[in-house]
């Protein structure tokens, strides 16, 4: 217990059949706060505001406190949340109350997929949502992958903090496929702010890639060939396409790492099932390209998905094209 200021109040260590309403007595997640990794951060001024309201000291304490952050600890047996109140003081959250359970649904989800996979970083995909769903059996709607895709920030932060979840192929391959959804199901949100274009698009190209070749199963996005090098499953290199370019097949793809992001038939023999024209390339011819950029990219010429003609994707110059969505206003080739 902590002494506060006010009226010689006692803060507790810890409150239960809790729940958390805005400053319009709404209820809230506390998610919606600032999230703080270690104790040493300096939290940004936030207009968002949340008011914790429980019970504590065996139900003789009844709570109501603004709370201004939230910090995650996956290291024990259970995971633990806190939050922080304006009084500086921790606070760590237990049982919520049975009302307030659907409102921290996808959050709580969340961190025990986190939790979990920091126990069993070698986790599949498959074992960890049998576990999610033993873990949250009691619950009227199963956990699903939905939940988790909610709080892709999150998991990308964590990721970032904790060597543990670092090493977790699991945790690449959600991280990736949020980004592919923000990428093709929100164009419009994206495209119109560059800066947030350039952060969605900056964990894909930001560090080493090198990885040319894939083998890509087209009918399920997150089994690749156990054959080649570890680098094949460098998180970095998973959102190129997953079908060749040139006839919408999959297999062994040569991947374009200039903007466009596309992947090719690189042989004759790679694209032989769907009778492919594939680039012409030979395997020797491939092995020594240290990294392959298409000629569109090259010239930074790109096919407009509204008129099918080709235009400047040059940014520098007022492209005409823009890469990897359907264009925002028709070409000044169209009709």
């Amino acid at each position: 217990m902590a002494s506060s200021d006010e009226e010689g109040e006692v803060l507790p260590d810890c409150v239960t059949d809790y729940h958390f309403v805005d400053e319009k007595g709404q209820p809230t997640s506390f998610s919606i706060l600032p999230l703080r990794w270690n104790n040493d951060e300096t939290l940004e001024g936030s207009g968002t505001q949340a008011f914790l309201r429980g019970i504590a000291d065996n139900g003789l304490q009844q709570i109501y406190k603004k709370v201004i952050a939230w910090k995650l600890e996956l290291s024990y047996v259970l995971p633990e949340i806190y939050v922080l109140t304006k009084e500086n003081w921790w606070i760590k959250l237990q049982r919520p109350r049975k009302s307030f359970q659907d409102a921290i649904k996808t959050i709580m989800i969340t961190i025990h997929c986190l939790h979990h996979v920091k126990k069993n970083p070698e986790v599949s995909r498959d074992a960890l949502w049998n576990h999610m769903l033993k873990a949250f059996s009691s619950h009227e709607v199963e956990p699903s992958e939905d939940d988790l895709l909610d709080h892709m920030l999150l998991v990308k932060q964590a990721v970032l903090m904790d060597k543990d979840l670092a090493k977790s192929q699991v945790c690449s391959t959600y991280i990736n496929l949020g980004y592919m959804l923000t990428l093709f199901c929100h164009p419009f949100d994206v495209l119109l702010n560059d800066y947030y274009l350039e952060s969605v698009l900056c964990f894909v190209f930001q560090e080493n890639r090198t990885t040319k070749r894939y083998d890509f199963i087209v009918d399920t996005y997150d089994e690749y060939s156990d054959d080649g090098d570890d680098e094949c499953h460098n998180s970095q290199d998973m959102l190129f396409d997953y079908v060749c370019a040139l006839c919408d097949n999959g297999g062994q793809l040569l991947c374009c790492e200039g903007r466009c992001i596309r992947s090719f038939h690189a042989t004759l023999d790679a694209g032989a099932e769907s009778f492919c024209e594939s680039l012409g390339f030979t395997d020797a011819q491939v092995e020594a390209i240290p990294s392959f950029v298409c000629k569109n990219c090259q010239y930074q010429q790109h096919q407009c998905f509204t008129c099918g003609m080709l235009g400047s994707s040059d940014k520098s110059s007022g492209a005409e094209v823009l890469i990897l969505f359907d264009c925002l206003r028709p070409s000044k080739f169209s009709a």
